[in-house]
């Protein structure tokens, strides 16, 4: 499958024009590059898409278990309620490195709603 670019257009001066100028001067396929560019752009895009459907599936899923747990922690504590709880020191202070890349949903905390913990 080949592609061939036979006219692009691009703002004078600019850096995309410096760019094709200098793959010219080079001997370099303009229109094979062009194209391999567009293709790769397709692909991020298909790929971006993707990510963003995955993602939403897990923060639907971590919602549903951050829900149960809050439902579990209601009916063994005589009906006391729960809330999700970020410490406000940050992951730092639980011993976690920024290193290890936990994230958020490395560790669950939760509190009384009430405040008392």
């Amino acid at each position: 499958m080949s592609c061939i670019i036979q006219t692009i257009s691009v703002p004078s001066g600019g850096k995309v024009a410096e760019l094709l100028e200098d793959m010219k001067r080079k001997g370099k396929n303009v229109s094979q590059t062009v194209c391999g560019i567009l293709e790769r752009h397709a692909t991020l895009y298909d790929d971006n898409i993707q990510l963003e459907l995955e993602r939403n599936q897990l923060k639907f899923r971590y919602a549903y278990v951050i829900q149960a747990a809050k439902t579990a922690l209601y009916n063994i504590n005589d009906g006391l309620e729960w809330e999700l709880y970020f410490p406000p020191e940050g992951w730092d202070a639980q011993g976690m490195h920024s290193a290890e890349n936990y994230g958020q949903a490395s560790r669950v905390h939760f509190r009384k709603v009430d405040g008392v913990e």
